[in-house]
C-alpha cells in the first residue's frame, strides 16, 4: 500500500486553506470562543450581555407572549 497517497480533496483543502488564510483564523476564532472562552475577553463580555434571562421552566416564551396566566 502507497503511504504517500493523498487524496483529490486532501489536497484540494490544503490549497483553499493556503490561499484563504482567513479561514484558518476563523475557524480558531471560534474554537477559542467554544473551547477557550479566557482567549477573548471581549466576546467572552459580549455573550454574558447577550443571554435571555432564564423562566425557571426550561423553556423562553416568544416576545410579546402574557406570562399572567
Amino acid at each position: 500500500m502507497k503511504q504517500d497517497y493523498v487524496s483529490d480533496f486532501t489536497l484540494f483543502i490544503n490549497h483553499y486553506l493556503a490561499n484563504h488564510p482567513e479561514v484558518v483564523a476563523e475557524q480558531k476564532r471560534g474554537w477559542d470562543k467554544y473551547w477557550n472562552p479566557d482567549a477573548d475577553q471581549a466576546a467572552q463580555a459580549q455573550n454574558s450581555k447577550d443571554t435571555a434571562p432564564n423562566d425557571g421552566y426550561g423553556f423562553f416564551l416568544p416576545a410579546g407572549i402574557d406570562k399572567s396566566h
